[in-house]
Formats: structure tokens, sequence, C-alpha cells
């Protein structure tokens, strides 16, 4: 078994500072990551990831907007509202 903190072949890995304590698998440094963090090695903050996916959100809406103004200028431009 490896020493608390490193993990792998001969346990020459260490394991990632952002895991909860204790809680490095020796065969493959896996862990739970701190509070706020994610990812596999525990790098990713959660915030990041919440205000990448709010950007996505306002693009889909922004672009089904822009669609749905379009379409009524093809619709009124083709009857004359």
């Amino acid at each position: 078994a490896c020493l608390k903190g490193y993990f792998g072949t001969n346990c020459s890995q260490v394991c990632s500072p952002n895991c909860q304590p204790d809680t490095c698998r020796p065969t493959d440094g896996w862990c739970i990551c701190a509070a706020g963090l994610t990812a596999n090695n525990c790098t990713i903050d959660n915030l990041l990831r919440k205000k990448n996916t709010s950007n996505s959100s306002m693009l889909v809406i922004g672009l089904s907007v822009s669609i749905l103004i379009n379409l009524i200028f093809i619709v009124c431009g083709s009857l004359i509202c």
C-alpha cells in the first residue's frame, strides 16, 4: 500500500492537493474533491462551470429570440401586416 498522499505504480504519483483528506485511492488517485471543485483531478471550480452553463443558456435564448423575430419579419413581409 502507498503512503498517505501517493498512488500508482511504486506509489510514485502524488494525489491532488484538492482532494478531501484521506480519500485518494492508492491504485489510480481517484478521490472525493474538496468543496467547490470537480473533475478527475479536482481542478475545475464549480463556479466557473456554472458560469459556462449560464453563458450557454443565454446563447440558446438569444438565438431563439432572433429566429422568432426573423420569422415575424418574413411572415409580415409576405402578408404585409
